[in-house]
C-alpha cells in the first residue's frame, strides 16, 4: 500500500493492501475483508465513503499473501465530487492472531486530490494578533507549498514560565490549540490539534500537512477555535493575492 499518491479530480483512486504471512505458522484474520473508510486527512470522524467489511475469519498459511483492492471515485456519500485536498483511506481494525498472540492495526494510505490550476507556493510573514477573553494569540507565519500548508502561531498563557534547564513548563501549561480554516468562499476545513514547542516567553503552535491552497485563491480565513480550556474564536483574514 503506498504511503501517499496524487490524483487529478475525477480520477479513480486505487488502493491495494497486501498482507504476507512470513512466519512458519498459520495466522488468522478475525474478519475478512476488512471495513474500509475514506475521510479527510485532518478530520477522521467525517466519513466520505466506506465499504462494509466481512464477518468471517480467514486463515493465511505460511508464505501466502492476501490482497484487498479498493477504488474510490472521489465522491462523498451524497454522490458529490470531493474537493482537492488530502484524504485518508483506512483499512479498519484488522485483527490478526497467531497462537496466543494477537495484534490489531489500521493501515492507512494518504492520497491527494490536486487542484487542476495548480497550488500556491509562497511564504507569508504575518505577525497578526487577536485578543479574545484577555488571551492574545499571534499568527506568525504561513508556508504554502505545492502539496501542503504549514501555519505558525504564538501565545503566552497566563502564569507561563519555563524554568532554566527544564525541557518544559508545568503540565498545566501543555496547552494545544484547535483551529479551522477556509479559502475564499469554500468549505471550512479542520486542522487538528496544534503541535507545540516551549519557548522562554511562551508556546509556539504549529499546524502542518494542511491541504494545499489553489494558485488563484484570494484570501484565507484562519480561525483558532480553542486554546486549551479557553474558547475563541481568534479569527485572522489573510490576503493571498
Amino acid at each position: 500500500m503506498p504511503e501517499e499518491a496524487h490524483y487529478l479530480p475525477g480520477e479513480p483512486i486505487e488502493v491495494k493492501l497486501s498482507i504476507t504471512n512470513t512466519s512458519s505458522d498459520v495466522i488468522v484474520m478475525s474478519q475478512y475483508p476488512p471495513e474500509i473508510q475514506v475521510t479527510p486527512w485532518q478530520d477522521r470522524d467525517r466519513i466520505l465513503s466506506s465499504r462494509v467489511g466481512g464477518t468471517q475469519p480467514l486463515e493465511i498459511k505460511p508464505g501466502d499473501t492476501i490482497t484487498v483492492d479498493f477504488t474510490w471515485d472521489q465522491k462523498n456519500m451524497e454522490g458529490e465530487q470531493s474537493p482537492p485536498g488530502w484524504y485518508a483511506v483506512t483499512f479498519k481494525d484488522i485483527s490478526v492472531t497467531q497462537g496466543d498472540r494477537s495484534i490489531t492495526f489500521n493501515p492507512t494510505a494518504r492520497v491527494l486530490i490536486l487542484y487542476p490550476q495548480g497550488a500556491m507556493e509562497k511564504s507569508l510573514d504575518l505577525n497578526l494578533s487577536q485578543t479574545v477573553n484577555d488571551i492574545t494569540i499571534t499568527l506568525e507565519r504561513m508556508e504554502l507549498i505545492a502539496t501542503s500548508v504549514k501555519v505558525y502561531a504564538f501565545n503566552t498563557p497566563p502564569g507561563y514560565s519555563l524554568p532554566p534547564g527544564q525541557p518544559g513548563p508545568a503540565p498545566s501549561m501543555w496547552i494545544h490549540a484547535e483551529a479551522e480554516y477556509s479559502i475564499d468562499t469554500g468549505a471550512v476545513r479542520k486542522t487538528g490539534s496544534s503541535g507545540i514547542r516551549f519557548l522562554g516567553n511562551g508556546i509556539r503552535h504549529t499546524w502542518d500537512n494542511l491541504d494545499p491552497v489553489p494558485s488563484d485563491a484570494k484570501e484565507m480565513t484562519f480561525r483558532i477555535t480553542k486554546l486549551g480550556d479557553w474558547e475563541g474564536p481568534w479569527e485572522f483574514k489573510i490576503p493571498l493575492d
